[in-house]
């Protein structure tokens, strides 16, 4: 994935996306973990926030996000995710308990296939941060460590903000998408 990042190959599919939707299956997933019982979850994210991005790669980046603040945090530590529109652009932010980067480390966190003193006994390449950075870098936005000090690590997504998609087109989209799904029923023998 990383070399057709590198080599302008990957093919990005933008449309209109709800992150908090896309948050809310991340955390189902993560949820669905057996470490999951270890940490608690707060998050502040509001009903729909649509951005502009393709689905897939979205979710990777929520994805990396949330299992590096799961494989870094502490025993019985937390995870909190928010997300909010700010003018045009949307912000997510995801932090975590834990031991802190150190600061001569943070400066070269988003670097590949670097493991600092705090990832050492951690599963991992190197590589997800830096993946992350690079697919935000992709949807017009970026990734930026925010702070990790005192037992507190956090990291700040920007996105491009979408306008929101109008009650009534949602309501005509789910009719389009059940009518087809009952003509793929009724057709069948």
């Amino acid at each position: 994935l990383l070399s057709r990042v590198d080599a302008g190959q990957l093919k990005l599919n933008f449309g209109p996306v709800d992150l908090s939707q896309l948050i809310e299956a991340s955390l189902d997933d993560l949820g669905a973990q057996p470490e999951a019982a270890d940490f608690t979850i707060e998050k502040e994210i509001p009903a729909e926030l649509p951005i502009i991005g393709d689905r897939h790669y979205t979710g990777l980046i929520l994805q990396n996000l949330l299992e590096n603040a799961r494989k870094y945090n502490r025993p019985g530590g937390r995870i909190r995710i928010t997300a909010r529109r700010d003018g045009d652009k949307v912000l997510l932010a995801i932090g975590n308990t834990g031991r802190a980067i150190p600061p001569a480390a943070q400066g070269r966190i988003f670097e590949r296939f670097h493991r600092g003193a705090i990832g050492e006994n951690v599963p991992g390449y190197g590589l997800g941060l830096n993946l992350a950075r690079e697919l935000a870098r992709l949807h017009a936005g970026d990734l930026r460590l925010v702070g990790s000090q005192d037992g507190w690590t956090e990291f700040e997504v920007r996105f491009c903000a979408a306008q929101p998609v109008p009650a009534v087109h949602r309501a005509v989209a789910i009719m389009h998408r059940m009518a087809a799904a009952m003509r793929g029923v009724w057709g069948r023998k």
